[in-house]
């Protein structure tokens, strides 16, 4: 798949281990979803779900992709990679 066909307005990449820290400091500030929705982020956590598979599925159907404008992060996700 190549996630960068994804976004005509925004760069599209995969997301690396390296963005977690940056990814942590907006989501930290989501105050209200993690009142209704525990545990708080943390850097690890974001580490951990990237790592995360569901059931009957490989890493080879996991991409995780970043959304960016002019290195501001707007957006992350995970998209099903059809085989």
């Amino acid at each position: 798949m190549d996630i960068q066909q994804l976004s005509k307005q925004y760069t599209v990449r995969h997301l690396s281990p390296e963005d977690a820290t940056m990814v942590y400091e907006i989501l930290r500030n989501h105050t209200i979803f993690y009142r209704y929705h525990p545990p708080l982020v943390t850097v690890e956590s974001i580490l951990d779900d990237m790592k995360a598979l569901p059931p009957n599925k490989s890493y080879e159907d996991k991409v995780k992709g970043i959304l960016s404008e002019e290195d501001y992060l707007k957006y992350t996700t995970d998209w099903k990679q059809e085989r």
